[in-house]
């Protein structure tokens, strides 16, 4: 049961709420507070990472199985990442996937990513023949299914920063997978 608020004002035609300090104690019943941890290098020097880790437990059941139980360690993560942009070509040896949950990203500001994606073999091995690149439009976010693989996040024309969500906490978060020979990505998206 949600506590009734010991800060409100009634009004003649409306109820005025008298913010108060973000407290864990406080905001318990809603939810919970997460601070940004400290930067952590990632993507192979290109990035820096920095999270927000919520302990709202996921409600979603476990894949495959409709109807399951929750999984009980499973937390959201928030993090922004600090991109250095790249020139091409860009070279691209590893790929990554969440197998248990999607990845979504979005820019602060106008930014534009390089986005590199292959699907999965039925045993989960990447699928090399469907590798696939695109660029991203300025200011959009885009999501990946899980298990879907695909490159770090790449910045090609400036600096730019990422907010990205996904769940985490369970031994597979992320899988990784060096590319048999690396691909090479070459010049900007002609329909961008």
């Amino acid at each position: 049961m949600m506590p009734e608020s010991s800060n409100t004002k009634n009004t003649s035609d409306a109820r005025t709420l008298m913010p108060r300090r973000l407290e864990d104690s406080a905001f318990e019943p809603y939810g919970d507070i997460a601070v940004r941890s400290a930067p952590v290098p990632t993507n192979e020097g290109y990035a820096t990472r920095e999270d927000g880790l919520f302990s709202v437990a996921a409600t979603t059941p476990k894949a495959g199985t409709p109807g399951g139980p929750a999984w009980p360690d499973l937390r959201l993560c928030l993090s922004t990442f600090e991109l250095a942009p790249r020139t091409t070509p860009v070279s691209i040896a590893i790929l990554e996937r969440h197998p248990h949950s999607p990845q979504a990203f979005f820019p602060h500001g106008n930014a534009r990513a390089l986005i590199v994606v292959a699907a999965p073999h039925e045993d989960g091995s990447v699928n090399e023949a469907t590798l696939q690149a695109f660029i991203s439009s300025e200011g959009q976010g885009f999501a990946y299914r899980p298990g879907i693989w695909h490159a770090a996040l790449t910045s090609l024309e400036a600096p730019a920063t990422y907010f990205a969500t996904q769940w985490t906490g369970t031994a597979e978060d992320c899988v990784t997978h060096k590319l048999d020979r690396p691909v090479r990505i070459e010049g900007q998206a002609s329909c961008v």
